[in-house]
C-alpha cells in the first residue's frame, strides 16, 4: 500500500519489534505516520502473567522511514518492565531490522544492596564504523555515587584492540564516610599479528585506588570485559 489511512494499526518490525497504534497514515510508498503508540523491540512471552516486555516507548506520535529504517518519536516516555522512567519530546533510533547502529542500549535499573541504594544505568552505543565502536555508560546511584563507563573497540586487518575505562565520584568516602573521593580505572587489550609466527600487543590493567573494582557499588558493573568481537 501506497497511501492509505488505518485505524487499530498493528504492525511487526524485524524479527521481535512490535507497534500498535491508535491510528496511522501511510504516505510516499515509505513513511508510517502512526499517533498514539506503544513500541518495543523486545520478544514478548506469550506466557499469562509475563507479558509485559523488558522495554518500551510509549508516545503522541512515531514516523517510520521505512528506507531509512528509522523510528523517530515525540513526547516519548521510555518504560522498564512497564514502570515509566524516563521522559524526552524527541527520541530517534533504528528500527529492528538494523543489525548495529548509534543510539541508546537497553537501560537497566536495580538495587546495590543496603549501602548503595538503587542505580539506574542509560548505556548509549556509537558505530564509527563498520570496524569500530564505543559505549559510553552513565551509572547514577541515589546513595553510592556516580559512575561514568566508557569502552572503545577497534578491529584491523591483521588484529584488534579494546580499553574500558572508567570515573566515579563518591560523596560519602574515606574512613568518615564524608569525604568526596574520585575513582577511576582502565583496562585494555590489543593484538596485532606481524608476521605467520610473531604477534605483538599489549594488556592493561589499571586503577587509582586497590579497593575501587571490588566496592559492591560499582564492581559488578565494572568487572566485566569483552576483548575482541
Amino acid at each position: 500500500m501506497r497511501n492509505g489511512v488505518l485505524q487499530g494499526f498493528g504492525a511487526l518490525l524485524g524479527k521481535n519489534g512490535r507497534l500498535v497504534a491508535a491510528n496511522a497514515r501511510r504516505s510516499e510508498d515509505r513513511f508510517t505516520n502512526a499517533t498514539h503508540i506503544v513500541y518495543t523491540p523486545c520478544k514478548i512471552c506469550n506466557q499469562p502473567g509475563q507479558q509485559t516486555p523488558v522495554w518500551q516507548i510509549k508516545a503522541f506520535r512515531v514516523v517510520h522511514d521505512e528506507e531509512k529504517h528509522r523510528l523517530t518519536f515525540t513526547d516519548a516516555t521510555l518504560a522498564l518492565f512497564g514502570v515509566p522512567f524516563f521522559y524526552t519530546p524527541y527520541l530517534t533510533e533504528p528500527d529492528p531490522t538494523v543489525h548495529y547502529a548509534s543510539g541508546l542500549l537497553t537501560p537497566e535499573m536495580g538495587s546495590l544492596g543496603s549501602n548503595g541504594g538503587y542505580f539506574v544505568r542509560l548505556p548509549y552505543y556509537y558505530s564509527m564504523s563498520p570496524s569500530q565502536d564505543l559505549t559510553v555508560e552513565p551509572m547514577l546511584t541515589t546513595s553510592g555515587g556516580d559512575v561514568l563507563l566508557g569502552e572503545y573497540r577497534q578491529r584491523f586487518s591483521n588484529g584488534g584492540m579494546w580499553l574500558q575505562g572508567s570515573i566515579a565520584q563518591n560523596p560519602n568516602g574515606g574512613f568518615s564516610g564524608e569525604q568526596f573521593q574520585i575513582y577511576s580505572h582502565l583496562f585494555g587489550s590489543g593484538r596485532w599479528q606481524v608476521s605467520p609466527i610473531w604477534q605483538v600487543g599489549f594488556d592493561a590493567q589499571v586503577t587509582s585506588d586497590d579497593t575501587y573494582l571490588n566496592a559492591t557499588t560499582f564492581g559488578s558493573s565494572i568487572g566485566r570485559s569483552v576483548i575482541f568481537w
